[in-house]
């Protein structure tokens, strides 16, 4: 079978990009699997490390509303609870934006299918 740079970037890559050429032959896509993540420096996403901790703070806070239901300490730890919501909506909308930059600007397609997968 022949290879296709175009079928390629559309079954293992992130799809035709309108800014970068297709990659011209199989070994330059799995070269980019060795080569340094230059999309992670460019359009960092939170790490899982940092996202963890995230979650334990949200489990603490809601374990504490539902042990300080009907007090006014509930109120507290509810307006708490909004702002971590908050704040994680606003970061993922980021994340999601950082993850389309890395998808329309990688020289490395097949890396970012991956991560994906």
């Amino acid at each position: 079978m022949q290879y296709s740079p175009e079928l390629a970037e559309k079954r293992f890559g992130c799809g035709l990009s309108s800014v970068l050429a297709a990659a011209d032959a199989p070994e330059a896509m799995l070269a980019g699997l060795t080569a340094p993540d230059s999309m992670a420096a460019e359009f960092p996403i939170e790490d899982f490390e940092t996202f963890r901790q995230r979650m334990i703070e949200n489990a603490g806070v809601r374990k504490m509303m539902r042990q300080t239901r009907g007090t006014d300490d509930f109120k507290i730890h509810k307006k708490r609870r909004n702002k971590l919501n908050y704040e994680a909506r606003r970061d993922m909308a980021f994340w999601y934006g950082q993850t389309l930059a890395r998808w329309t600007w990688t020289d490395t397609p097949f890396r970012e299918r991956l991560v994906a997968f």
